[in-house]
């Protein structure tokens, strides 16, 4: 049986990633408007597992800002991983297989309030809904 050998690299290195999230996060929330493929898909598939209130805030923030300054399609970029929060609502415990301190976990009213009070503005701004939920 052969390994795929650029799945299993990808493998290890989200596993690093996750391992690794917390020391690396500045860097991380940076490559969110990167042309890279393979990081775009990691931060669409993973950044909400990470998100806390201040980091959703943020995000938020930096739309807004972008979007202010007319740039429209590059402002989206920051509600991209949000999307997340409003289609999973919560992070079970169990669902990383990693140890609680590395991961923040939220409740469904938690995700519930986050995007009632700053993802679903945003997200009707950006004309991805016609109004709030």
């Amino acid at each position: 049986m052969m390994i795929d050998s650029n799945d299993l690299w990808e493998s290890i290195s989200i596993d690093l990633m996750y391992r690794l999230w917390f020391l690396g996060v500045p860097k991380i929330k940076s490559w969110i408007k990167t042309d890279n493929y393979a990081l775009n898909r990691f931060l669409g598939q993973n950044l909400h597992y990470f998100a806390d209130e201040a980091m959703v805030k943020e995000l938020v923030q930096k739309f807004e800002d972008e979007y202010a300054t007319g740039n429209k399609y590059e402002a989206t970029s920051y509600l991209g991983p949000l999307q997340y929060i409003d289609f999973l609502k919560k992070v079970d415990k169990y669902e990383l297989h990693l140890p609680p301190r590395r991961v923040p976990q939220r409740t469904f009213d938690q995700s519930q309030e986050w995007c009632e009070k700053y993802i679903y503005p945003a997200f009707v701004k950006a004309g991805w809904l016609v109004e709030v939920k």
